[in-house]
């Protein structure tokens, strides 16, 4: 009876030290690595004008960026530090992982070899041996089906705080017939620009000349060029 129960006992000890290894080894290992950087959050902008089809071009300090006919879609990138949860390898895990399976292997070897013997102590240690089995594979499946999901796992931002809260953006509208104009987007509190055109003054008819007028005498007489006056 001592015996069966020391047997217990380091079976129990034996399943307790290597049934989730995997879990430990990552827990000590690290599930994640917390970075921060500076990054580029953007956003969408729509141009509207009317009429359509005028040409969008976007005034940045490095030079002129043509978006093509209104309506036009642009996108206008912002700095943001972000801190980023980056997962770390899962090395540990498949390590954890077979070590479980290997202690299911032991416990199955010991299992078949005490099931067989017709002693109340050995049937017993078969029954310990069968609970580590069950716990142990169950473990190194679950170990080795969990790392490969977070062998996938992609990186997250956990927290964002923006460089510059607020640009001002500058949109050259040009279209033939029309004055040329300028429309001011700021992001991110704005994220749509609607322009209306106004048409250039077409030139008027060319003045017809004037006729000179007659000379004119002194005490108010207008002589014409075709009149003649006669003296009795």
């Amino acid at each position: 009876m001592l015996a069966q129960g020391a047997l217990r006992l380091l079976a129990l000890l034996c399943f307790v030290s290597s049934s989730g290894c995997g879990v430990v080894f990552q827990t000590l290992y690290g599930w994640s690595t917390e970075v921060e950087r500076e990054s580029t959050r953007t956003y969408p902008v729509t141009i509207r004008t009317e009429p359509e089809s005028a040409l969008v071009t976007r005034m940045d300090p490095e030079g002129q960026v043509e978006l093509g006919p209104s309506p036009a879609s642009d996108e206008v990138g912002l700095p943001v530090r972000e801190t980023v949860r980056i997962p770390e390898g899962t090395m540990p895990l498949l390590v954890g992982g077979l070590v479980d399976g290997l202690v299911a292997l032991g416990a199955a070897r010991g299992f078949a070899v005490n099931i067989r013997r017709p002693d109340d102590n050995s049937q017993g240690v078969a029954t310990l041996f069968f609970e580590i089995l069950v716990i142990s594979a169950a473990a190194c499946f679950a170990e080795l089906v969990f790392a490969g999901i977070y062998a996938n796992a992609e990186e997250s931002v956990i927290r964002s705080h923006p460089i510059e809260t607020e640009r001002k953006v500058a949109y050259l509208i040009e279209r033939p017939g029309y004055k040329g104009m300028m429309g001011w987007v700021r992001v991110p509190w704005q994220d749509k620009a609607e322009i209306r055109l106004v048409p250039v003054e077409a030139p008027g008819p060319p003045a017809s000349p004037v006729e000179p007028s007659a000379p004119v005498e002194p005490g108010g007489v207008r002589l014409s060029e075709t009149s003649s006056v006669g003296l009795d």
